[in-house]
């Protein structure tokens, strides 16, 4: 495991990096993976984390996205 952030609720996540341009799943897998941006590194996610939105903002930042 490289990076974990632990679920507080939605309380605690509306301050956190990304939350109101993004949204709570898109924005997670971003502050997850921004140490490899622009690394073209391939990120594998669940159902939680799959999503255009996701996919689209990855590709941006030099990495792809594989999800169910």
């Amino acid at each position: 495991m490289l990076h974990i952030e632990i679920c507080e609720g939605k309380l605690r996540h509306i301050d956190q990096k990304h939350y109101h341009e993004f949204g709570h799943t898109t924005a997670t897998t971003l502050r997850m993976t921004e140490p490899w941006h622009g690394s073209g590194r391939v990120v594998f996610g669940d159902s939680w984390f799959a999503g255009l939105k996701t996919a689209r903002e990855l590709l941006e930042r030099g990495m792809h996205f594989i999800g169910d």
